[in-house]
């Protein structure tokens, strides 16, 4: 290779610590947010409607996206999460 393929070898290798530093740093932040989220849900019953609503849908995609990935049908109907459960998913 020629030395200016070389060099952005070497940019792009170097650019990876900070990536995963990134995502670190996001995935610490997300966890007091989300902790927070719940306890607003606890207290609030019209947030609380939307963290169930948003958490229900995200299990259905979950599971629909992981039947499609392992090569089955997409079910009909899925059983919604309970609404602890759906909290928990949903903040």
């Amino acid at each position: 290779p020629t030395l200016a393929v070389q060099r952005g070898m070497v940019v792009a290798a170097a650019g990876v610590p900070f990536l995963k530093l990134a995502f670190l740093a996001v995935k610490q932040l997300s966890k007091p947010i989300a902790n927070r989220a719940k306890a607003a849900a606890r207290n609030s019953d019209a947030f609380r409607g939307i963290v169930v609503a948003v958490g229900r849908q995200i299990h259905q995609l979950q599971i629909q996206l992981t039947r499609l990935a392992e090569g089955k049908v997409s079910l009909a109907h899925i059983t919604p999460l309970r609404e602890q459960a759906a909290v928990d998913r949903g903040a």
